[in-house]
């Protein structure tokens, strides 16, 4: 019988470091999908490497990562849960696809210029400008309706709708017109030290964020710091609107401001540690068997492969591709 239930696409870096701005902005929302949709989570390595990685570290943040999903509540019973690298059809559409869009395309997008404006040219690869021609293709692999993503990675979904009906109108239906899902609170969880910039793992102030294996102490520290009076001594109501957003993610409830800073910045650490402890000590335990964290995400690939192939044969097959 088939299924009625939509189709969800959902991805993650394996950094190393996985913040609040990325449990309270998507994995914590993946997780209450899950019971909703037909989910595919992947663990996304291929777009890592668009910054050069140290083979053994990037090796343990691959099973890390996987470790993390699964201790923040991705089942692999009720998802898909997958390493983006176990599934060659990945690249290979990736490749179609930039074979469909004009230079421009990829060059106007807001999130590559940012880059390109911001960071050293020796840092800017050719597979940040491609970037979005890969995430189209993890997305339209398998059939997704919804993106569940931050308003960031909007324009980047947009794009993937655009190549969908492009290759719709060219070749006959292939692809499923996917729709971003940005959730109406925590899709930008923003820096703790400047809440004009969005909460980054890359961020070289570690006082900016929020690690969701940081201990009690840290947290603590860490949010006693966080900017919330400018100089001039007037309340940022960014900062305040950043830390209560922190809070409601945390607990669900709304919170009042205190007129003591230091006793409103303690009730929101203690909400977040409390909201992490969980997750923390579910980790500590599964980090400790490889072997079961692997036989997940394997289990999830030899999954995700059925669909992912499947479509890639009707791409290649509508292209004119020799089978």
């Amino acid at each position: 019988m088939l299924s009625l239930k939509k189709n969800v696409f959902a991805a993650v870096q394996p950094s190393g470091t996985i913040t609040i701005g990325n449990y309270y902005g998507a994995i914590k929302k993946w997780v209450e999908l899950q019971d909703k949709f037909n989910c595919s989570f992947s663990v996304a390595d291929f777009h890592s490497l668009s910054i050069r990685q140290t083979p053994k570290i990037f090796n343990q943040n691959i099973l890390r990562t996987c470790a993390c999903l699964i201790a923040c509540g991705l089942s692999p019973q009720k998802s898909t849960l997958f390493v983006q690298s176990d599934v060659a059809a990945h690249a290979e559409l990736s490749q179609i696809i930039n074979c469909h869009l004009e230079f421009d395309e990829l060059f106007n997008l807001d999130q590559f210029r940012f880059i390109k404006s911001n960071y050293a040219q020796n840092l800017v690869n050719s597979a940040i400008f491609t970037y979005p021609s890969l995430m189209a293709a993890d997305i339209l692999l398998y059939n997704t309706n919804l993106v569940p993503v931050g308003e960031d990675q909007r324009q980047h979904v947009e794009l993937a709708k655009i190549i969908a009906k492009r290759f719709n109108k060219m070749y006959g239906k292939i692809f499923t017109s996917p729709e971003p899902l940005v959730p109406k609170t925590g899709s930008q969880i923003m820096s703790l030290q400047n809440p004009s910039k969005k909460m980054s793992k890359s961020d070289k102030n570690e006082l900016s964020r929020i690690s969701i294996f940081d201990d009690e102490n840290t947290i603590t520290s860490k949010f006693s710091s966080a900017f919330l009076d400018s100089p001039d001594g007037k309340l940022s109501k960014d900062a305040l609107n950043n830390l209560a957003q922190i809070y409601f993610c945390a607990t669900g409830k709304k919170i009042q401001m205190e007129k003591d800073h230091k006793i409103f910045k303690k009730i929101i650490a203690k909400a977040v540690y409390e909201d992490l402890k969980p997750i923390q000590e579910n980790f500590s335990v599964l980090i400790k068997n490889e072997d079961r964290i692997k036989k997940c995400y394997k289990e999830g690939s030899d999954k995700a492969k059925i669909t992912a192939e499947k479509t890639l044969k009707t791409v290649k097959e509508k292209l004119g591709f020799i089978s």
